[in-house]
């Protein structure tokens, strides 16, 4: 199941709300949704396609939402609109491997679209495009090492292009590219704890970069650089929960970093996290919003007003969506 829920920049209870398009945005018609892709919208589930299974990664161009599709089946696709209604494909199959199962990220940079993917047979890969339309690898084979399985994010930092990747056993790794240099990895083994075996987030806070860390053993971690390539560990051990493993998202809101940190223990719950500086951080929810069941907090995003954070349920198929 999912659930999304809305903070307020002033102390309000924790809402849910469902996710979907919310027309007019108006803080006075949050109750005005309407379902642009699925059923009820007339396109089908998937965009048509059942096996088209979620959403990872959203980003907008040139007046045109994208959308990256999951699917296990025929591999990952990215969608396009520009007005939330018709969608048509600018990218299927994966870009042409069906083991791309997922478009993680999606970003702009340098007047292109770049994606980056989740193959576990020959490893991640990162892709571009100017028109959305002829489409050119920019790594492949998990940046030589197939067992960079994952490329979580895509952040703009310095003039580069970031990206962190999920590598186990041997640890994380992050790169960044720029046209004149090409990539080059600037953190490598899980910032020296092979534990951290996953980047499962990137973000640009202030004048600082941050790597979120998928950590099984030892709970999630944060790393920050001001260089990008220099690194230093701002938090630990899940914040005091180890069984908090995963900091699965950033967002930048009221003057603070928020992160969410997700779990695989059905007793624990999500959790958010909040730092204005970025060395010292703050529980701003826990034990799922209330309800340990949400595990998996997949998101956030805000509208100044307002932090929305989605939540999955993957212990149960009852409960559904709260309000």
């Amino acid at each position: 199941m999912i659930q999304t829920l809305r903070r307020s920049s002033s102390p309000l209870p924790l809402l849910a709300i469902i996710v979907a398009v919310l027309t007019p945005w108006d803080a006075a018609a949050w109750d005005q949704w309407e379902q642009v892709v699925g059923d009820e919208s007339g396109g089908g589930n998937g965009f048509g396609t059942e096996a088209n299974l979620g959403i990872s990664s959203m980003v907008i161009h040139q007046g045109a939402l994208l959308v990256g599709a999951g699917n296990f089946v025929d591999g990952a696709g990215i969608w396009s609109s520009e007005d939330g209604l018709a969608w048509d494909p600018v990218m299927f199959g994966g870009f042409g491997d069906i083991d791309n199962f997922a478009i993680l990220a999606l970003t702009v940079y340098e007047d292109r679209v770049w994606a980056s993917t989740a193959n576990l047979s020959t490893g991640c890969q990162i892709w571009s495009s100017a028109d959305l339309s002829t489409w050119y690898p920019e790594a492949l084979n998990g940046f030589g090492d197939p067992g960079n399985t994952h490329a979580y994010g895509l952040a703009e930092f310095g003039g580069f292009l970031l990206t962190a990747t999920s590598n186990n056993p041997e640890g994380l790794q992050v790169w960044r590219y720029s046209s004149a240099s090409g990539w080059e990895r600037v953190a490598e083994n899980g910032f020296g704890n092979s534990n951290n075996v996953g980047g499962g987030s990137v973000s640009v806070f202030g004048e600082e970069l941050y790597v979120g860390t998928s950590n099984f053993t030892e709970g999630a971690e944060v790393w920050k650089s001001a260089d990008g390539s220099a690194w230093s560990q701002v938090l630990s051990g899940g914040l005091g929960v180890a069984e908090l493993t995963r900091v699965t998202f950033f967002q930048e809101f009221s003057g603070a970093l928020f992160a969410g940190a997700s779990t695989d223990e059905s007793s624990v719950g999500g959790s958010v996290w909040s730092s204005t500086e970025g060395s010292i951080w703050h529980v701003q929810a826990s034990g799922g919003f209330g309800d340990p069941l949400n595990t998996y907090l997949d998101d956030a995003a805000n509208d100044e007003a307002n932090l929305f954070v989605g939540a999955s349920k993957f212990y149960t198929i009852a409960g559904g969506l709260e309000t």
